[in-house]
């Protein structure tokens, strides 16, 4: 396994349940504790990645194109390869959730990176992030215009 077995960060923590490692590649699984009212991700997309979220503990809002949708307990939703998508906790209630992709683009190692370089650099110089993001298939999505 790379990494921890566990990210905390400031408004939540990430858990490796499944690694890439592990799984060879083929999937990993990943707890996510959001605390109440908390963004997640801007909408992105994965190139090569299917990503899937399961709702275990409150509700998660899962947007999915232009369409905003709140799971709760045991509900699912996934985001094919190049679905736009984001999710985020808007109610005022913590919220725990997997996070399956497949096949596992080293996700710990995107988790890890991802949340040092933002504690190293609260306000990340958006060259350095865009590339770190597109170096673990994690894309803006492609304009609308």
């Amino acid at each position: 396994m790379t990494g921890p077995a566990r990210i905390d960060y400031q408004t939540g923590h990430i858990i490796f349940k499944v690694t890439s490692d592990a799984a060879d590649g083929a999937l990993g699984v990943y707890e996510m504790l959001l605390t109440a009212n908390t963004r997640g991700p801007s909408p992105h997309i994965h190139h090569k990645m299917t990503e899937t979220f399961y709702v275990l503990e409150g509700q998660v809002e899962i947007q999915h194109g232009e369409t905003k949708t709140l799971l709760g307990v045991g509900e699912t939703a996934t985001a094919k390869p190049h679905d736009v998508h984001a999710f985020n906790n808007p109610t005022d209630s913590d919220t725990r959730f997997l996070i399956i992709f497949a096949p596992n683009n080293s996700r710990e190692d995107y988790f890890t990176g991802l949340i040092e370089m933002l504690q190293r650099h609260p306000a990340a110089d958006e060259t350095e992030l865009k590339a770190f993001m597109r170096s673990h298939d994690q894309y803006a999505p492609p304009s609308s215009s």
